[in-house]
């Protein structure tokens, strides 16, 4: 008996170690969200002094029909969208071609990674500079070739800019998770291919990237994630600008928040943009369980 009663408390002594972090994660992550979502109910507007009033579903019905909330949001998904897609199959190419060995292998790879580890404030301004109409190196070298571009000066070619700056901040993520892919592979199919006399495009189609899949969706959610939240580096150059042709959902946000102070309905586009990434995110887990090989 007394042994029994050890083990019991033995047991659940050890839910004791964990405490600390469920209260954490319950003060820091879980209490915010939830504190947001009942705002999202109430009308609430420090700019007229008021305090929080009910709403019920006035402000979703004002974010799901207004013109700049599916504004933002398109800008963000193309955004997003179209900068992950290229990072990924960037990436993914230059994680096969880093897999071999060659000399400097180590020195490229850091070179690589350079970008990433860089503060967001630095590349807004470095990559404003280069985009500079009249003092750009971009347009410097597209000169030479009678050839010129707006860059972030323009509305036509602002969005297009920052997913170029994406691309060549974030390719090295990619590469860095499907490198660590492509290192914990088995070698048995390998072998075993090679006995079969498979070519160098077979295995790569029929073995490497099977394999790889459950590694490459889980790099290109993590990414999607990252880059519907993007905020810092469009902010930093052009505030959404020129116009709103780089107007992302969190920009839209934090005017809302600090500058129309309209806190209620800012709750409601957090909420929805919550939702919509958790349905990504579930879509994505989904297809990653169908793709995933066995060998």
């Amino acid at each position: 008996m007394r042994k029994k009663h050890r083990s019991a408390a033995a047991g659940k002594e050890k839910y004791l170690f964990v405490l600390p972090l469920v209260i954490f994660i319950l003060v820091m992550a879980i209490y915010p969200i939830g504190y947001i979502a009942k705002l999202s109910f109430y009308e609430w507007s420090l700019a007229l002094g008021q305090s929080p009033k009910w709403a019920g579903m006035e402000n979703y019905v004002y974010a799901l029909t207004s013109q700049s909330f599916w504004h933002s949001v398109w800008i963000t998904l193309i955004y997003a969208v179209v900068s992950v897609l290229v990072e990924v199959v960037l990436g993914v190419c230059l994680a096969l071609l880093l897999a071999k060995n060659f000399k400097a292998k180590n020195l490229v790879k850091t070179g690589f990674i350079l970008p990433m580890v860089a503060t967001p404030v630095a590349i807004a301004l470095t990559w404003r500079l280069m985009y500079d109409v009249n003092y750009g190196i971009i347009n410097y070298l597209l000169g030479k070739l009678g050839l010129q571009f707006m860059g972030i000066s323009s509305a036509e070619t602002a969005l297009i800019s920052f997913i170029m700056v994406d691309i060549w901040q974030w390719t090295p993520f990619i590469m860095l998770m499907v490198s660590a892919g492509i290192a914990s592979l088995p070698t048995d199919p390998y072998e075993a291919a090679m006995l079969d006399g498979a070519t160098k495009g077979q295995i790569l189609g029929r073995i490497t990237l099977p394999l790889l899949n459950p590694t490459i969706l889980t790099a290109t959610l993590l990414r999607l994630i990252d880059a519907l939240k993007s905020f810092d580096i469009i902010y930093a150059t052009t505030k959404g600008g020129p116009g709103d042709s780089s107007k992302t959902l969190n920009i839209l946000v934090y005017e809302e928040a600090f500058s129309n102070f309209r806190f209620g309905r800012v709750s409601a586009y957090v909420v929805l943009f919550v939702v919509f990434i958790l349905l990504v995110c579930g879509v994505f887990m989904k297809i990653k369980k169908r793709v995933e090989v066995d060998f």
